[in-house]
């Protein structure tokens, strides 16, 4: 019992983490500022294009977070339709990084 709850809260943990990382770059990624931060860098980016890079890397992770949430984090009992809302915030990354790769 105490390993559930253990793995539950490291869950909820890595949900957090992941919705505060999707705010705050698809944030940095919609604002399409075009300053350049480290000019001298060996890949110099614009703001937003290291924004969309970073939404791009963390799809798969994302991904893997919300099924694992799915399966292990909500009640069975609980309807379908509300269980499915745990994919939300990769369905929301998912868009952004088609936009992205299709329109970078």
């Amino acid at each position: 019992m105490q390993t559930r709850r253990i793995t539950k809260g490291l869950l909820v943990a890595l949900h957090l983490i992941g919705i505060a990382c999707l705010i705050w770059l698809s944030y940095r990624y919609l604002r399409h500022d075009t300053t350049v931060a480290n000019p001298d860098a060996m890949l110099p980016m614009e703001d937003w294009d290291g924004a969309g890079f970073l939404l791009t890397l963390g799809l798969g992770p994302m991904i893997a977070a919300n099924t694992a949430g799915f399966l292990f984090l909500l009640p069975k009992e609980k309807p379908l339709w509300l269980r499915l809302l745990v994919f939300l915030p990769a369905v929301i990354e998912l868009v952004l990084v088609v936009h992205y790769l299709i329109f970078s």
